[in-house]
């Protein structure tokens, strides 16, 4: 950013407010924690700076710039914010050979052809992605109930004057709708000398932006735009929360920012607009804030206007401090202003560092690293079990666990959070609440029904092979105390307990991987469910696959064993007197491929969501692994 607002004319000052209100503003500290985000966005400036260079020196050299940021952005991992780095990058193209009257084929082309490029060295992340989006829920009835529900509420306009103004979700007062989706804030500093810069629209860059910002509001609001975009079934965009087009608005404020300080550094600010502007703003604030108190029924109701009250005088103080250092310094005498200038502006940019820091260090607050992912006996001990066979486990009840954070521990669930997965699997799990396969699923969570231990739920995990559940007694009365009747003892064992925490042994549960000799085919999707819901359907003898075999089977008894268990390969080694069928309860992907001794087999779907292979008579080395035919 300091790169290209120089290369825009600016002073140092004025590039290096631009700079930090980028860095510290809401989209790149709020998604700080989901890091692909932030990674995608931050290269806008670089690619911005790289077509200016281009376009002024026409040497290729800076061509290698556009390249980079661009390829670095689609490999970051999220598609939505990439989308908006190139949109913003094509406007500002065409915008820039606008201005210079020239669309001759060398200005033009070189840049096509980075992009080009660009896509060519993000593909081997890039169309294995595409493929798997068109298995996943996405273009589903969720999208449509996530991009309604994430179109910005136009009260929440007000975060871009006050980040704090319904709360905090890091001191647990958080009171609005979202706090990380709808945040608009990137300094009040910078919001007042964005509104400079607005307010003399003089230069055609700042038209550019200042426009660019607008449309992109426009775009995340509940305004005509926001449907339109719905309903183009645009991939990506129209599946995605609309609000995030907070990105560009704020990039374009950061920049307009830096606008704002050189004409105030020049004297040509009409600072007095401004001011009036968000005085008017903040006098509101505190005036719907004041009344809400006043008005408000009930405690709740209550403490919440007075943590908003609370929270209003950060951002009004800073700018009443930054209204009163940029007049004065502007109004003073000819003699002493540059001295002046330099000064204030000193004080004004270490005020936005202290509100910039207050911003980012409340929301995004730090622990020990003793905190994260410390030793846990209970996962110590599945650890310990899974080396032998990847058996899965299930928390419920008191003893729920949070989506995702077993996985470092190298155990093994079978729910978890994603942006993209599977939609059969999710399908799958939805129905053990009514047997059903529902219209819409969740789109990014695949989770078992919780507090709903009922014969379709036991049956699913016994197939998913969920050998251990995990219990809690808050109050326990000794140090062995089996549950009888939450865990009756024909079906679970307790085999493990420390304190309050237990682990029950579901001695119904199916291996991870076993033989079987019989199956049918079934391509009706509900009446597959059906069967493995069935009680009377054996789930031990019989797979269900969706087309037929040409090899015969033969009834007779095998063994196999894991050798190896990774995420990208799994190794077994089987034997087997006769021709049989090889389930693994992995989920079922193309990218997978199964060889039989180095021979390539054929993965069928079985049970919904899973794979099976045909294993021949003899002792068999088998190995799946995930090998996408790109990279092959």
């Amino acid at each position: 950013m300091w790169l290209f607002t120089r290369e825009l004319g600016l002073s140092k000052p004025a590039a290096a407010l631009a700079s930090v209100s980028f860095a510290f503003s809401g989209y790149m500290v709020i998604w700080f924690e989901l890091n692909t985000v932030g990674h995608a966005a931050l290269w806008l400036p670089l690619i911005l700076w790289g077509i200016e260079r281009w376009i002024k020196t026409k040497k290729y050299r800076y061509i290698f710039p556009l390249i980079f940021g661009q390829t670095a952005s689609m490999l970051a991992g999220h598609l939505q914010t990439t989308v908006y780095v190139f949109a913003v990058a094509a406007a500002f193209f065409l915008f820039r050979v606008i201005k210079k009257r020239k669309r001759k084929k060398k200005i033009i082309l070189p840049f096509i052809v980075s992009m080009v490029v660009s896509l060519i060295l993000a593909s081997p992340q890039l169309l294995p992605t595409l493929r798997f989006m068109s298995l996943t829920p996405r273009g589903t009835q969720a999208d449509e109930q996530i991009f309604t529900h994430f179109i910005l509420p136009a009260k929440h306009l007000i975060t871009f004057f006050a980040h704090d103004y319904y709360g905090n979700p890091a001191v647990e007062n958080f009171w609005g709708v979202d706090y990380g989706e709808f945040m608009g804030f990137f300094g009040v500093v910078a919001l007042f000398f964005a509104i400079v810069a607005i307010s003399n629209l003089k230069t055609s860059e700042v038209k550019f932006f200042a426009i660019l910002a607008v449309v992109a509001l426009l775009f995340a609001l509940p305004t005509p735009l926001v449907h339109l975009l719905r309903i183009s079934k645009l991939p990506i965009l129209s599946t995605s929360a609309p609000s995030r087009t907070l990105f560009i608005v704020q990039v374009s404020g950061a920049i307009l920012a830096g606008f704002g300080v050189e004409h105030w550094l020049k004297r040509k600010a009409k600072l007095k607009a401004a001011a009036a502007l968000l005085a008017v703003v903040f006098l509101s604030a505190w005036t719907v804030a004041a009344f809400g108190l006043w008005r408000s029924a009930d405690a709740g109701q209550a403490a919440n206007w007075k943590v908003t009250l609370r929270n209003l005088i950060p951002p009004t103080s800073v700018f009443a401090v930054t209204i009163a250092m940029a007049l004065f310094a502007q109004r003073w005498g000819t003699k002493a202003r540059k001295h002046l200038m330099k000064v204030s502006f000193m004080l004004i940019f270490l005020l936005a560092l202290v509100e910039y820091s207050y911003f980012a260090n409340k929301f995004q607050t730090f622990s020990e690293r003793r905190f994260f992912f410390p030793q846990s006996p209970i996962y110590e001990f599945l650890r310990e079990r899974s080396k032998k066979s990847p058996d899965r486990f299930f928390g419920d009840y008191t003893a729920s666990v949070t989506s995702n954070s077993w996985v470092p521990y190298r155990v093994y669930g079978v729910e978890g959070y994603d942006s993209l997965y599977l939609r059969r699997f999710g399908e799958l799990l939805a129905a053990s609440e009514d047997g059903m396969i529902p219209k819409s699923i969740p789109r990014s969570d695949a989770n078992l029904v919780k507090n709903q231990d009922d014969a379709r739920r036991r049956r699913l995990q016994d197939l998913m092979g969920v050998k251990y559940i995990l219990d809690k007694n808050d109050n326990p009365q000794s140090d062995w105390e089996p549950d009888p009747h939450r865990f009756p003892p024909e079906r679970y064992q307790l085999i493990w307990q420390q304190g309050k925490f237990k682990v029950y042994e579901n001695t119904q549960a199916l291996p991870r991987a076993f033989l079987v000799n019989n199956y049918l085919v079934e391509t009706d999707a509900q009446e597959i469910i059906d069967k493995i819901f069935d009680p009377e359907f054996d789930l031990k003898t019989t797979l269900i696959l969706e087309e037929e075999m040409s090899q015969e089977l033969s009834a007779s008894e095998g063994s196999l064993e894991f050798i190896s268990y990774s995420p990208n390969t799994v190794e077994l080694k089987v034997e087997t007197p006769t021709r049989q069928l090889l389930f693994l309860s992995d989920a079922f992907y193309p990218g997978w491929v199964a060889t039989v001794d180095g021979e390539e087999t054929k993965i069928y779907r079985a049970n919904y969501a899973f794979r099976a292979i045909v294993v021949p008579l003899g002792s068999h080395t088998v190995i799946f692994k995930y090998k996408p035919k790109l990279l092959q």
